[in-house]
């Protein structure tokens, strides 16, 4: 995945280094003649070597996103860690230990699916094929993605086909597909969206439809997007963009049941429809018509307050609650804009900004910040996933004072904050 505003990864020339070639019993080949081996075509060589390089910097790009994509989870969980040392109310607690529970989960999902394309990719997926009704695999999907429905404000419209139409199956598995191409939807659905789930039968097919009021798909980039790996320019600005791995284990599974997925979308902001084309089970033949996010915290009071900018929701609430119990008032805020608005109405003396914001990444925010002329003495932290040295260099370009990388220690972040107190100008 792409950092956030920025362009394509560099990754080395593309002329390629000059070719000396040989035959391979020693002798040198004359045009035309015989024996004397083969010389080395310059030009195959060459974009050989390209190919090569190519595929070190998908690798590279590849395990910075996986980096990225793990330290999101445990920021979080390190943060609940901490409260919890500190005890506190029963209540704070058990947000605590709920954050570590959907976190964790979160981690597991994401490591199973790495495993499952390792899996497929070596031969040693074996389905366990029975005769499935398809509305229960549809259920057991929707039970699995409620608490990140619940968490984004979406509604899923679900419609279920007759409970006769089956399919020969693995269950897991088809749950699994079904499961991930809800929380692609999710994904790429801004809060209070809307999705769809529906089951039914065309002529011997069984049909899975999730549709979504998302932010589309150009059409040319439609035909690439179950590529393992694939990250779509346009989707940069979504924090939990993931691996570009869900998408690409859906069409590995339903290749391996004998069945089909394609997408629709009409283009960017018009949402998109993912269809799954499955045999029925032999002897089943019939035909069927076809949170609000927001500013968690405490207001802030005449002494100043510090505001947090984090559009995950788990990570910035604990992130205040942590705050809160350094002793600091404390405003939060889930994206740019709301984070701009909050910081005119009564300037903060410390931000700490994400910089994977949707729409608005924490770049721009940083960059229009300094631009308020109340804000000359805000002392701005990018708080991210992001943490190679030109990650670095871009926040510091960018106007951030400092830079922390998920997961960090709290304890460090309670230091840094005691003394970016004790340094403010007096009131």
């Amino acid at each position: 995945m792409r950092r956030p505003g920025q362009g394509p990864a560099a990754g080395g020339d593309d002329g390629g280094a000059p070719v000396h070639a040989a035959p391979l019993d020693g002798r040198r080949h004359r045009a035309g003649g015989r024996g004397g081996g083969a010389l080395l075509d310059p030009h195959r060589a060459g974009a050989r070597q390209r190919k090569l390089r190519e595929q070190d910097r998908r690798k590279d790009e590849f395990l910075a996103a996986l980096a990225h994509e793990l330290r999101n989870p445990l920021a979080p969980i390190r943060y609940a860690l901490a409260l919890l040392r500190r005890g506190g109310d029963a209540l704070r607690q058990q947000q605590a230990l709920d954050v570590v529970d959907r976190q964790s989960a979160h981690l597991t999902r994401l490591v199973d699916d790495l495993l499952e394309v390792s899996r497929i990719n070596r031969g040693l997926i074996h389905l366990q094929r029975t005769r499935i009704a398809l509305a229960a695999v549809l259920e057991q999907a929707a039970e699995t993605v409620a608490p990140q429905l619940q968490a984004a404000g979406h509604r899923l419209t679900v419609s279920l086909p007759a409970p006769d139409v089956l399919v020969e199956a693995d269950a897991t598995r088809m749950v699994q597909v079904v499961a991930n191409l809800l929380h692609n939807a999710i994904k790429y659905t801004p809060d209070a969206g809307q999705i769809q789930l529906a089951g039914a039968v065309s002529q011997d097919q069984a049909v899975i439809e999730v549709a979504d009021s998302g932010v589309g798909i150009p059409p040319e980039d439609q035909e690439r997007l179950f590529d393992l790996f694939t990250q779509l320019p346009h989707t940069a600005g979504r924090a939990q963009g993931g691996l570009g791995i869900g998408l690409s284990l859906v069409k590995s599974l339903v290749d391996l049941h004998g069945g089909q997925v394609r997408v629709h979308s009409k283009g960017l902001g018009h949402g998109s429809r993912f269809i799954v084309h499955l045999p029925l089970a032999p002897g089943v033949q019939r035909a069927s018509p076809g949170p609000e996010a927001g500013a968690a915290a405490t207001q802030a009071g005449d002494a100043g307050h510090i505001l947090v900018v984090e559009d995950n929701e788990d990570g910035r609430e604990l992130l205040v609650a942590l705050l809160e119990e350094f002793g600091h008032a404390v405003r939060a805020a889930a994206d740019g804009p709301q984070a701009l608005a909050l910081a005119r109405q009564a300037a903060p003396w410390l931000v700490l900004l994400d910089i994977g914001l949707p729409g608005m990444d924490g770049y721009e925010v940083a960059r229009r910040l300094r631009q308020e002329a109340g804000l000359a003495h805000t002392t701005i932290v990018a708080v991210t996933g992001w943490g190679a040295p030109q990650d670095r260099e871009r926040t510091a370009a960018a106007g951030f004072d400092a830079h922390f990388t998920k997961p960090f220690d709290p304890d460090a972040l309670e230091h840094f904050v005691q003394q970016v107190a004790r340094q403010r100008p007096a009131a």
